[in-house]
């Protein structure tokens, strides 16, 4: 379609025909707006929705049928939204369950073109790889506008290495009283917990 990411020009040309007096001149109008002589190219540079209605006249007086286009333009990258994963979520090592949840939107744009993560949406997340991982959602509007989100995640090699993260910001605030359960996931044993009592960074079995 006449989708436009820039400030648009109008260029309007007439010719008469051959055996005719030539061209008396060319008027335009926007939307439904008075009608102006065309004298030099207008230029449009405000994001939205255009009607442009032209038509010449030769110097005997014959008119031309009026004509119509219309465009758009959109200078706005599309938005993206992610709600699964987010940025320093951790996640077990092959953990299932694990959802891409993302939207796009091209509010009082153009359109959406795509939007594309690294899986579908609502597709498994992959947990596959220990460390710092990278989910992509792409986004493209109709008028070429694109915009791009990364979110980056952790995969833990254990249920432990997982759980630590977050335990050893406890342990280090000397000033408080934690009471807290430690679950430790046996991969294909089952599970095994430990009951511990921290006060004041002095751990009591």
């Amino acid at each position: 379609g006449n989708n436009f990411r820039s400030d648009v020009i109008l260029n309007l040309s007439a010719q008469d025909n051959p055996d005719g007096l030539g061209v008396e001149f060319t008027a335009y109008g926007i939307e439904d707006s008075a009608w102006q002589t065309y004298t030099t190219p207008p230029t449009f540079s405000g994001e939205g929705s255009y009607k442009i209605h032209f038509y010449s006249q030769d110097k005997d007086g014959n008119l031309e049928e009026t004509k119509t286009i219309e465009f758009s333009i959109d200078k706005t990258p599309p938005e993206i939204n992610v709600s699964s994963p987010r940025d320093n979520d951790i996640y077990l090592l092959n953990q299932n369950g694990v959802l891409a949840d993302y939207l796009c939107n091209d509010y009082g744009g153009s359109g959406l073109q795509s939007c594309l993560g690294s899986v579908e949406n609502g597709g498994s997340v992959n947990t596959q790889y220990a460390g710092e991982n990278t989910f992509r959602v792409n986004a493209v509007d109709n008028a070429g506008n694109q915009a791009a989100k990364n979110i980056l995640y952790k995969v833990g090699k254990s249920t432990m290495s997982a759980s630590f993260s977050w335990l050893f910001e406890l342990i280090a605030n000397k000033n408080a009283k934690w009471n807290f359960e430690i679950q430790t996931l046996a991969r294909c044993t089952g599970i095994s917990s430990r009951q511990s009592h921290f006060d004041k960074g002095y751990g009591e079995p």
